[in-house]
């Protein structure tokens, strides 16, 4: 996708984070011809039946539907099956239960995903069921959605054609609401992880949350290598000795609706990790692009608190740091000073995580003296 370093995050963006913005959510809303509903099915005795007690369709579309289901060849098993009666248009999905509703609606919300993502609709409908909390539903379907299109010629979450979502029976608003901001999140944490390192190394870590501080209200401190060795940060700072790319704290703060307490999250963001001279194998390292997925966490709850506004005040710290073999790097039996001012010998250059994590931890605790 040409120069990495040069694109924002909104430019790789998967399609599924600028749908989330373009999104209308309504509740019991008109269901017309271009409306899609949804219903969940469960498989008896060979054949699909409406799993569950349902809200949103008439006794009379109830009945209608349960007929076309008994005489349809879907057993309700796997995929979904349309059903056009009268003037509204049905999906059936299959409904299986897993450990706790929440999980349930989730994986639920995935399937649809999956069955609707490329159907030409205005509008999906979703009927409620005490088994399928609708927020719940609702990050399941987002995360569905997903995909890894901005580094991608092509991408299937490019598909999605309806920006309409109406709830049908008794749904709890504020359940939906706070969904949708949990869902826009996990997006951002998803496409943060599976964003190569040639694009997310310490410093762009640092500018997405620059890009995205205004959009979900957080406020955002960086510290760059001179504050880090101000900091003395000198653990911190030995896993990034053999790195090209200059290490990173994103510092994010949240305001509460009261502040007199404060929480304090802090995430391990290992943008690529090589074991430096202590190197990995090469069978799998293109994954170690993953190893920031704990800060991807931490950043992600700091967009949805920041959506949502917690009740304490809460800070999120990433230790955004390249664990590299350059001539530089840290070598096996070096002895570093930590924060905090502890030796460490270091045995093994792959161990970096604990080298990272002590000295924000421990810039955290001077700093915020969190509770």
């Amino acid at each position: 996708m040409g120069d990495q370093q040069m694109t924002s995050f909104k430019e790789t963006a998967p399609r599924v984070f600028a749908w989330l913005k373009e999104l209308h959510i309504g509740y019991n809303e008109t269901v017309n011809s271009r409306s899609l509903v949804v219903v969940p099915v469960e498989s008896q005795e060979k054949m699909a039946k409406i799993s569950g007690d349902i809200e949103g369709l008439t006794s009379d579309e109830l009945a209608d539907l349960s007929d076309a289901l008994e005489t349809s060849p879907w057993q309700g098993k796997s995929g979904g099956q349309l059903f056009n009666l009268g003037e509204k248009a049905y999906i059936c999905v299959p409904f299986t239960e897993f450990s706790g509703k929440a999980q349930t609606a989730r994986q639920f919300g995935i399937e649809v995903a999956e069955q609707v993502k490329s159907l030409d609709i205005d509008c999906l409908c979703v009927c409620s069921s005490p088994s399928i909390p609708q927020g719940q539903f609702f990050v399941g379907l987002a995360n569905g959605l997903y995909g890894c299109s901005g580094f991608k010629g092509t991408s299937e979450d490019s598909k999605v054609k309806f920006y309409s979502i109406n709830f049908l029976g008794n749904v709890e608003k504020v359940d939906v609401e706070n969904s949708f901001a949990l869902a826009k999140s996990q997006i951002v944490s998803r496409h943060l992880g599976d964003g190569p390192a040639n694009w997310l190394n310490p410093i762009k870590f640092a500018e997405v949350a620059n890009e995205l501080a205004e959009e979900f209200g957080y406020k955002v401190t960086i510290m760059k290598k001179d504050d880090l060795v101000e900091q003395r940060m000198g653990s911190l700072l030995s896993v990034a000795q053999g790195s090209i790319n200059d290490p990173t704290v994103i510092c994010m703060e949240i305001d509460g609706t009261d502040n007199s307490k404060t929480a304090v999250l802090v995430g391990k963001g290992l943008t690529f990790d090589a074991g430096g001279i202590s190197l990995k194998g090469s069978l799998g390292m293109e994954e170690m692009k993953y190893d920031m997925c704990g800060g991807a966490a931490v950043f992600g709850a700091a967009c949805y608190l920041a959506q949502v506004k917690p009740k304490n005040k809460v800070v999120a710290l990433i230790g955004a740091v390249e664990n590299m073999p350059g001539s530089s790097a840290t070598r096996p039996g070096d002895v570093v000073r930590s924060r905090s001012g502890k030796t460490i010998e270091v045995i093994n250059t792959d161990a970096e995580g604990r080298l990272v994590l002590v000295d924000v931890l421990d810039y955290a605790i001077e700093t915020y003296k969190p509770d």
